[in-house]
């Protein structure tokens, strides 16, 4: 996960906590997207059916071979949380269809 935020923009913060230093922080809040055109490329990415254990990384591995790349999967499916907008496990399903 640390590689993930590598690429990520730096920005300037300063603190008046700290008598007002400055220092480069990573900028947390910006976000990678890819290109609408790429994701109506059907040959650009693999059909893959998510069992019930699956999560974000272990399909990441499965697919791309580091479960660090699981970013890709939910970008391009347009997942922006994924404990919410993930598919999830049919026991977890199962309570919360109970719980309503």
């Amino acid at each position: 996960m640390a590689r993930y935020f590598s690429r990520f923009p730096k920005t300037v913060y300063s603190s008046s906590n700290t008598n007002f230093s400055v220092e480069s922080v990573t900028n947390l809040i910006s976000r990678f997207t890819i290109e609408q055109n790429l994701k109506n490329n059907t040959s650009a990415y693999y059909e893959y059916e998510i069992r019930d254990s699956d999560t974000p990384e272990i399909v990441a591995f499965k697919v791309y071979g580091s479960p660090e790349r699981h970013w890709i999967i939910l970008n391009f499916n347009n997942i922006v949380d994924p404990q919410f907008d993930w598919p999830l496990d049919y026991r977890s399903l199962n309570l919360l269809i109970n719980q309503k």
